[in-house]
């Protein structure tokens, strides 16, 4: 089920011209600009570093081992996963570095209940979730 919302999202905002996403969100040609957290995604998620300045800045003031992790392609902490959600990195961002990275998880119980008192959205929970590979 997740992968067909998946792909009709990506179908929407791909043929989007210029549609307002919730609230300071904005859909131009596929691109989702989000002003408050200088956040951009879409067209380049794709690409091997989808974090705008602005983002990296930030990411580097507040948490330059989660940004090295992220240059690096290495694989993320779940410190990493909360302090990217902390500074407002959208969730498809965060979920493209996990595949990205090709981090699995094995997480328990006490680690759900950490990522969500760190306000990390079930979506990358669920992302998270996903990656653990069978023995």
């Amino acid at each position: 089920m997740k992968i067909y919302i998946t792909i009709a999202l990506t179908f929407f905002l791909i043929s989007c011209s210029s549609v307002s996403v919730g609230t300071g969100a904005r859909v131009n040609e596929g691109t989702i600009s989000h002003s408050a957290g200088g956040i951009i995604f879409g067209g380049s998620i794709g690409s091997d570093n989808p974090l705008d300045p602005s983002t990296r800045q930030l990411l580097q003031e507040k948490a330059p081992i989660t940004l090295d992790h992220l240059d690096k392609g290495d694989p993320l902490t779940l410190q990493d996963i909360k302090n990217m959600s902390a500074v407002g990195i959208a969730n498809p961002v965060i979920i493209h570095y996990i595949q990205a990275s090709h981090s699995s998880y094995h997480l328990s119980s006490s680690d759900i209940q950490d990522l969500i008192d760190a306000k990390v959205s079930s979506t990358v929970i669920d992302a998270m979730i996903d990656t653990r590979i069978s023995p």
